[in-house]
């Protein structure tokens, strides 16, 4: 209850209970309409019990046309309040990704947990209020159906209670049983398909290496276990429904042979006896929400869990500084990940207008140090300093004048033009046209002019690089370039065309490069080992 009147607040919490307790009045009191009708036939003479029929079955009428209404008006406010949950919801998640720093990133390996994210925002977003409510709505229905039905008689509403919870139970037994052996079959049919779509794809290398035998009898081997899931699942179905059915028709048959006898002495009226039999269900339904609704929430609760690791996210605590660099100075920079150093008293000033190259083997830190000098890492000891041309030095601060094009660059499924205009959307056109020319990308546009796909399968390596660098060098502002192994995935003739092309775009910027192999000293002026 605590959770729903933080997360809904108080106001929309009564607002929304109001609406559910009309509701559930307006469910029962029908039972009462009904009784009243059918006992009118024999209590009263023949022109009374009409006038009694027709009034009683108005009133039975009109209750079930307001009960339909009340039970519109309250999910429509239930649907209304989780969608706005929702959006809220989905809104302080990317908000928590966008301001996580680097190291959660790395932490979080948000590239395999990107579909947990996304299902678990959703199933979270579409369902939170709606079973939170639904369990109200049960522990309501329960009381107010158990107050009505025990003033027919309390003893035959004792008898349904019992009978219905075996019902509930047997019924919820074969609903888990369903629900795992659905996982298995969702499960060991993803296996399958996925299987058979490597085998498809892989077919030349399967027959370059002879493994056609071995291949297939894993086919084979999934196959059967699909085939044998889904046998099982069909017997948990047909024996379920064969059981609850069962059970369900013993329950109706005893309350029906009690309430008769119960009639036959006068204990019950059988206006009663009629009403008990057609809303027996409505004491038993609500105790199988409350089961649902219990299962419902640990799910959720898991859910939230994973959620709250990502809005719990270690995020940026730097403002953002838009000031011009014309230097940046590292001063006794020391970082590492879990303990182990990868950096140690780096020390380093970077001059606008000159061309570093940063080199060392893999592991040595190059990538955590243009991390550090672009801003996406703060450094554990020592400062990195940007100075501004009129000698103003900052510190502490996410540089917004850095460009970068990293390793694992991403492209959206967009044509390429977008995907270049993403870094600065009020670009001319003959500078756009000129940004693809000199990255060797026109032949790319006239031969794929619609979107590059899921983030560009659609190119090749090469193609990929260099519409990542025409999108690092397309931000104007920048007064730094960073280009991590601008050389990988382009031959030699091609990289130096390109390297030829760009060089002019240096002018007055800091240029940093990370390189792995093909190192031309010449070409920098400065070169600095890790």
């Amino acid at each position: 209850m605590k959770t729903i009147l933080k997360t809904m607040g108080a106001k929309r919490f009564l607002f929304l209970l109001i609406f559910i307790l009309a509701y559930s009045f307006s469910a029962f009191i029908p039972v009462f309409f009904i009784q009243k009708l059918i006992d009118s036939i024999d209590s009263v003479a023949t022109n009374d019990a009409i006038f009694h029929i027709i009034i009683y079955g108005t009133l039975y009428m009109l209750m079930q046309l307001l009960n339909q209404l009340f039970y519109a008006l309250y999910n429509y406010i239930c649907d209304k309040y989780q969608n706005q949950y929702a959006e809220k919801t989905r809104q302080q998640i990317f908000c928590a990704i966008l301001e996580a720093d680097e190291i959660s990133y790395k932490k979080e390996d948000f590239g395999q947990l990107s579909s947990k994210i996304i299902e678990d925002t959703h199933f979270i977003s579409e369902n939170y209020y709606s079973t939170t409510v639904m369990g109200v709505v049960s522990i309501i229905n329960f009381f107010i159906g158990f107050w009505f039905m025990s003033t027919i008689s309390l003893y035959l509403s004792l008898i349904i209670i019992p009978l219905g919870l075996v019902s509930s139970f047997c019924s919820n037994r074969m609903v888990k049983m369903t629900e795992k052996n659905l996982d298995m079959q969702r499960e060991i049919t993803e296996q399958s398909w996925k299987l058979f779509g490597e085998g498809i794809r892989g077919i030349k290398h399967i027959k370059l290496f002879d493994r056609n035998g071995s291949y297939f009898q894993k086919i084979k081997s999934i196959s059967n276990r699909l085939c044998l899931v889904n046998i099982k699942q069909s017997k948990i179905e047909n024996f379920g429904n064969f059981v609850v059915g069962t059970l369900y028709m013993v329950t109706i048959g005893i309350i029906m042979l009690v309430s008769a006898i119960f009639v036959l002495y006068g204990y019950i009226t059988f206006g009663g006896l009629l009403a008990l039999v057609m809303y027996n269900h409505m004491l038993v339904d609500p105790l199988l929400q409350l089961i649902e609704t219990q299962q419902m929430m640990v799910k959720l609760n898991i859910s939230n869990q994973r959620i709250q690791k990502i809005l719990n996210l270690k995020g940026y605590e730097r403002n953002r500084e838009s000031t011009s660099i014309c230097a940046i100075r590292a001063e006794h920079i020391t970082f590492g990940y879990e303990g182990k150093w990868i950096l140690s008293d780096f020390n380093y000033e970077f001059i606008r207008g000159k061309t570093y190259c940063i080199v060392g083997e893999t592991g040595s830190g190059k990538s955590t140090l243009v991390n550090l000098l672009a801003g996406y890492l703060s450094p554990q000891i020592g400062s990195i300093i940007y100075v501004s041309p009129n000698k103003r030095e900052v510190r502490g601060c996410i540089p917004t004048r850095v460009s970068f094009l990293a390793q694992d660059g991403f492209l959206f499924n967009a044509t390429i033009d977008e995907n270049i205009r993403f870094a600065n959307p009020k670009m001319a056109e003959t500078q756009l046209a000129h940004l693809k020319e000199i990255c060797s990308l026109t032949e790319v546009c006239n031969r794929i002019q619609d979107t590059i796909g899921d983030n560009g399968n659609k190119l090749s390596g090469g193609e990929r690089k260099r519409l990542l660098l025409a999108i690092c060098l397309a931000k104007e502002d920048s007064d730094v370039l960073i280009f991590d192994e601008l050389s990988s995935s382009l031959d030699h003739q091609t990289y130096q065309k390109i390297l030829r092309a760009i060089e002019p775009l240096f002018m007055d910027k800091i240029v940093i490069f990370i390189e792995h192999y093909r190192i031309e000293k010449d070409a920098y002026d400065a070169l600095i080992e890790l």
